[in-house]
């Protein structure tokens, strides 16, 4: 938030933050070199290898991707506060839908916040787009078929994706946004861009 730069380290298992671009780094979350899955508060927690960042500046929050033990973890900017696993199981890969915690994840990677607060995660060893929806407990995929790799276009798991990666929101231009303030027309439909890193191409995937 601000200047502040959120940073994953692989080698180092931790979250890093700069607390502005020109500074170095330091720790904010986890223990150097010491790779596990603990919630504890942020500098007692452990992490293996996270992935992956997003904030909500709003809340204070920030998500984390964690391939390796194929969870999303979340983490508040307070310090009083614990690091909590908020979806999937911890070495349990797989892919299900339903409750966050009754979810399973194959080496989520890319993480990614929309404009009403859902989270979307690049579900990469399932070859899949989900989405997180924290305030009804809720993960669902959204495109791809599970296990199934590919490079076809389509509604839902009708689309093939090959390994994708990393994810990001597509956002309005100024302009685009101030011209449909004056007509007095809705946002447009929330869109993300996928890196199919498998197939070396960037794909859009619209909200259904």
């Amino acid at each position: 938030s601000g200047n502040r730069v959120f940073l994953t380290s692989a080698k180092q298992h931790t979250i890093m933050i700069a607390e502005d671009i020109t500074k170095a780094p330091t720790v904010w979350a986890g223990k150097t070199n010491q790779a596990g899955l603990v919630n504890e508060i942020r500098l007692q927690s452990q992490f293996r290898a996270p992935s992956y960042v997003t904030l909500d500046q709003s809340q204070g929050v920030l998500y984390v991707s964690y391939s390796e033990n194929h969870v999303i973890r979340l983490i508040r900017q307070e310090d009083s506060e614990k690091v909590k696993t908020l979806a999937g199981s911890g070495g349990n890969p797989g892919s299900r839908d339903g409750a966050l915690l009754a979810a399973r994840f194959k080496n989520p990677e890319g993480i990614a916040l929309d404009r009403t607060g859902r989270v979307w995660v690049v579900d990469s060893g399932n070859h899949t787009i989900r989405r997180l929806n924290v305030a009804a407990n809720t993960v669902e995929t959204v495109a791809g078929k599970v296990g199934v790799a590919g490079n076809t276009d389509g509604q839902g798991a009708a689309a093939r994706f090959s390994s994708p990666q990393g994810i990001a929101v597509e956002t309005e231009g100024l302009a685009e946004q101030l011209e449909r303030e004056l007509l007095g027309n809705p946002p447009p439909p929330i869109s993300m861009i996928v890196a199919d890193s498998g197939n070396n191409v960037l794909r859009r995937v619209w909200e259904d």
